[in-house]
């Protein structure tokens, strides 16, 4: 997938490496989410093994909630693909 913020291209590719790092996120919208260091820990490493390239301070906030989102419609579309 890719994301244009401003004049800045990413490309966004949900890499089966960063599935923890990616359900560590998703977590952070339970009621019993991880604590800030691991929170912090997971998106770095989400980030850097599946955005490229590494996005500006500026842009950081939008890429991570576009990596999220494309994880999840992943996520959903799993049960589809192996029906027969």
């Amino acid at each position: 997938m890719k994301l244009k913020v401003g004049e800045h291209e990413y490309v966004i590719r949900v890499r089966a490496v960063a599935y923890p790092h990616l359900q560590t996120l998703l977590r952070a919208f339970t009621e019993s989410p991880p604590s800030a260091d691991e929170l912090k820990s997971a998106e770095e490493n989400a980030v850097r093994l599946c955005v490229s390239p590494e996005p500006c301070e500026e842009h950081y906030d939008e890429v991570v909630a576009a990596l999220v989102m494309r994880y999840s419609e992943l996520m959903r579309k799993i049960p589809t693909m192996f029906r027969s």
